[in-house]
């Protein structure tokens, strides 16, 4: 089945996005930024790095259309918008956190639509089967005379 132009680019955003989260959440050491203290910063920070990851993951199952990726887009995104918001609702502001928050509000909206939904349930289905054959109908004998008269 080829894919469609909206699954391409909700598949490219979503993994870009979770890459960019995964680097900008704090949880894995990026020169130039700081790591996540324990307690609630780093909580978070592992919300957006699991978030990031189930993004990224979606991303390649949305490129490859998978119907699995329906679900880990919509678990992924939702703990991305989830710990994106605890961290601006605790005042602890990541750089990943507007930017997951951006993407995975707008990943999300497009993945309860109806059409992309369908999209995934589509790449799920199997082809449909051929079609019958028409039956043959088989000729009184009346008939059969009457087109030998003609």
């Amino acid at each position: 089945m080829k894919r469609p132009t909206g699954i391409t680019i909700l598949a490219l955003m979503a993994a870009l996005g979770g890459i960019c989260v995964i680097l900008l959440s704090g949880a894995i050491p990026v020169p130039g930024l700081a790591v996540a203290a324990g307690g609630e910063p780093l909580l978070i920070a592992a919300g957006l790095l699991v978030g990031g990851v189930l993004s990224v993951v979606f991303g390649i199952g949305a490129w490859l259309t998978q119907p699995w990726a329906w679900w880990v887009g919509i678990v992924g995104e939702a703990v991305l918008l989830l710990a994106s918001v605890a961290g601006f609702v605790r005042s602890i502001v990541f750089p990943g956190t507007s930017i997951g928050l951006v993407i995975a509000a707008g990943v999300l909206y497009l993945l309860i639509r109806p059409k992309v939904r369908r999209a995934f349930v589509l790449a799920s289905a199997p082809p449909p089967p051929p079609p019958a054959p028409l039956p043959t109908q088989k000729r009184s004998a009346a008939t059969t005379r009457r087109r030998r008269r003609r």
